[in-house]
């Protein structure tokens, strides 16, 4: 199984996230791991099983759910009906600036289906201009036909 590298920025552990709201260790943890997690996604949106975090982290199932709450609250994470996005993942990543057409087919692949997912709907939102310029936000099987490549000339 080939393993995929994540850039974290060292300033995070400057940021009010980490000096002011996350202030246990299990919430930091919870926190690196979504950014790191196998299953994460190059643009931060990805299927997260509770179970397996809790496998992964050794913390129980109840407390990752208080600590995703936690994190929805402060706009950090939005996590719907088994998926997951990280709005400011693409930013604390070093070297990546953001979200490219050259992202789409990576992106088109976690799309399966999740029209009304809240986590997946929020990425489209805000990456619908980047990612389909021409397609209407409004409608998110518009934003990525998984049947077609981007054109990215």
């Amino acid at each position: 199984m080939a393993t995929r590298r994540r850039y974290i920025s060292t300033g995070i552990w400057k940021s009010d996230l980490f000096r002011k709201h996350l202030t246990s260790i299990d919430e930091k943890f919870l926190y690196l791991y979504l950014l790191t997690s196998p299953q994460s996604s190059l643009c931060g949106f990805y299927m997260l099983s509770i179970e397996l975090v809790g496998k992964h982290t050794k913390i129980k199932e109840s407390r990752i759910l208080e600590i995703l709450q936690k994190l929805e609250a402060l706009n950090e994470v939005i996590f719907d009906t088994g998926y997951l996005w990280l709005p400011g993942y693409i930013e604390l990543q070093d070297g990546i600036n953001a979200v490219t057409p050259y992202h789409v087919p990576g992106i088109a692949g976690e799309y399966d289906g999740q029209q009304n997912n809240k986590a997946f709907n929020a990425f489209c939102q805000r990456f619908a201009a980047i990612l389909s310029p021409s397609a209407e936000a409004k409608s998110i099987s518009n934003i990525f036909d998984v049947n077609q490549s981007p054109n990215l000339t």
